[in-house]
């Protein structure tokens, strides 16, 4: 069986509904492209269901309140205005494409931006067991020592070369675990080389600010995506 889906200016919270029971986690406008295809014979459903596409979710906002501060608070810190706390945007754009096949859901080209900060993903999660393995970039436009204020950015400066590339902050970062348990952290295995003070600068960037923020927003997409077609 194959069936061909596109919506244009939906109500991401609408498509939701489908999936999530009780209150919705985000609300937004998404527009996606998309094709089912179901194997025949005698297996599992989820062995054999095969979808790709893409989808775009714009002017999003998480609903639960504290996921929301973090969100405008990880904006605040990456435009250099931590301490203002009048700054900062809870309003997100999320991207990407999908590929589900053999029990294995895949996400390329994942892109989350707020004003200050764009993250750039990809990677799989398995149906199954809930494994999710994602690795990528967060880009900020501030330096890593103006994402803070007081002695913590006195004590990042000395590292702000070592994450600098062409006028912005660079750090690989990753979300592994699983679904109900996923873990956030620096990305030693990515294909580019730091010194030991990118290290460092890593561990403290993630002390100061919020990126497991936008890899709620992967998290939610992992979570909800493969029950829309199930």
């Amino acid at each position: 069986m194959r069936l061909n889906a596109t919506g244009a200016h939906a109500q991401l919270q609408d498509l939701l509904r489908l999936a999530v029971k009780g209150s919705q986690p985000m609300t937004g406008d998404i527009s996606f492209q998309s094709q089912l295809n179901i194997t025949p014979g005698n297996g599992d459903i989820a062995d054999r269901l095969q979808l790709r596409g893409r989808f775009t979710v714009r002017q999003a906002h998480f609903t639960q309140l504290n996921l929301a501060q973090k969100i405008k608070a990880l904006s605040r810190a990456a435009q250099g205005k931590p301490g203002q706390t009048t700054q900062g945007s809870e309003i997100f754009n999320f991207s990407g494409e999908f590929n589900l096949k053999n029990g294995s859901f895949r996400l390329s080209h994942l892109t989350f931006n707020v004003p200050g900060a764009v993250f750039h993903f990809q990677g799989t999660y398995a149906l199954r067991t809930g494994a999710i393995d994602f690795h990528g970039t967060l880009t900020l436009q501030a330096k890593l020592s103006q994402t803070t204020t007081g002695l913590k950015s006195f004590l990042l400066k000395p590292l702000d070369p070592f994450v600098s590339k062409n006028h912005v902050t660079v750090l690989p970062l990753k979300i592994t675990g699983t679904r109900a348990d996923p873990s956030f952290g620096p990305d030693f295995h990515h294909k580019s080389k730091r010194p030991a003070g990118y290290v460092c600068g890593l561990f403290c960037f993630q002390s100061l600010t919020a990126p497991p923020s936008a890899g709620a927003a992967v998290i939610a997409w992992v979570q909800v995506s493969p029950r829309l077609v199930s």
